[in-house]
């Protein structure tokens, strides 16, 4: 369960990287629920975060990072150059991603127990935190 969660929350970020191509803006969006799915699942939810952290760090696929685009003002490549390369290094990111984590799949956060709800009082205080 928790390799194929890390390979899932890897590929979701890729996906999320087009829409939203600003890593700080990834981490702040995802981590808050990505950590507490891991906590509903019983998994240490610090596992859960660094793929997130990494993956949003990686911009592949189109270049709408600050560095591609300063290349691509210049006009050396059309929009869409970086897909077929960015597809086989992202694809790579994501084995990468859970290859590595698959060494922490037994951190648990506490006793093993049932699944639960989210904590509504934890996403309550974050958007507490991030309304201010």
């Amino acid at each position: 369960m928790v390799i194929g969660g890390v390979a899932a929350i890897s590929a979701f970020t890729v996906v999320i990287h087009l829409m939203l191509p600003i890593a700080p803006v990834i981490n702040a969006v995802m981590i808050p629920p990505i950590m507490a799915l891991g906590a509903a699942a019983g998994v240490n939810p610090a596992l859960y975060a660094p793929p997130v952290i990494f993956t949003a760090s990686c911009t592949f696929l189109l270049p709408l990072d600050a560095v591609p685009l300063v290349t691509y003002s210049r006009g050396y490549y059309r929009m869409f150059d970086m897909l077929p390369a960015g597809l086989v290094i992202s694809a790579v990111w994501v084995v990468l991603m859970t290859a590595l984590s698959s060494g922490c799949h037994g951190v648990r956060s506490g006793p093993r127990r049932a699944p639960r709800q989210p904590p509504i009082g934890f996403m309550r205080s974050c958007l507490k935190t991030f309304a201010r």
